[in-house]
């Protein structure tokens, strides 16, 4: 899809920077910085599953007419309650993280999701899973292309690492995974406004532009694209790079990995 909107480098979560995660356990990374993570102490492989309902929002009301919403704000706001309510997506991403570019495709749902990137000529993945631990797994070149010194990513070549919900590295890895997770991240801020209705892939889509958030606060200018009907769904996000969002209330069969290794253990 070609880039559309203003350009702004989105928050992007560990689920696709891999190496946030494993280079805190690991040492001795050289591309991207990682996002914060939450205090915590400890690892292991299993843990309590997260919360997995979709925060509630009230609907913007909706005129005689029919249509989407009136207004950029009642226009997203209706978009992500909707998502919400779908509560399963399929995503495929470009997004640049300092000098590195990531392609990824997944899945997101309530408390779960999956994801599978190719970045430096290899590929990572990142699941998570419905006992609620987060599992990444990478061959060499894609774990030294997301961060890894080349001796600790072949060290770690396919091997599954499990990382529970009370590691320090957890928040990171599960971020993104999640339709929470993505719902925020891909909400914006400020002074909202509307763009003119245009078509992406055949689909006639309405923009609402605003500032998107990043770790440390705004971070620019942003564009969210939303289908132009009575029940508006997200269909984009563009900005330094880009989001596409399809398969709305397809659900998928998530799995842990068999035979990961505890990040503990791993490092």
């Amino acid at each position: 899809m070609a880039r559309v909107g203003n350009i702004v480098k989105p928050r992007v979560g560990a689920g696709i920077v891999l190496a946030a995660a494993l280079v805190s356990g690991c040492g001795g990374g050289h591309h991207a910085a990682a996002p914060p993570v939450a205090p915590s102490g400890g690892s292991g492989s299993t843990s309590t599953a997260p919360p997995t309902t979709a925060p509630s929002h009230p609907r913007p009301h909706r005129s005689a007419h029919h249509g989407p919403p009136a207004g950029a704000g009642n226009l997203q706001s209706a978009a992500l309650v909707d998502a919400a309510t779908a509560a399963w997506v399929h995503v495929s991403s470009s997004l640049p993280v300092g000098d590195v570019s990531f392609t990824c495709r997944g899945v997101t749902g309530p408390g779960v999701g999956e994801r599978s990137c190719t970045v430096g000529g290899g590929t990572v993945a990142t699941t998570l899973a419905p006992n609620g631990t987060a599992y990444v797994s990478g061959d060499a070149a894609g774990l030294h292309g997301a961060g890894l010194g080349p001796h600790v990513a072949a060290r770690l070549s396919g091997r599954w690492i499990a990382i529970g919900l009370h590691s320090s590295s957890y928040a990171v890895v599960s971020r993104d995974l999640t339709i929470n997770g993505l719902l925020t991240d891909i909400r914006l801020s400020g002074d909202l406004r509307m763009d003119p209705a245009r078509r992406l892939d055949g689909q006639r889509v309405l923009g609402v532009t605003g500032t998107a958030t990043g770790p440390s606060g705004p971070s620019g200018r942003a564009t969210l694209w939303v289908s132009d009907d009575d029940h508006p769904l997200p269909v984009a996000w563009t900005g330094a790079g880009t989001m596409n969002f399809t398969g709305w209330g397809q659900a998928a069969s998530i799995q842990a990995p068999a035979a990961a290794v505890p990040l503990r253990q791993a490092t």
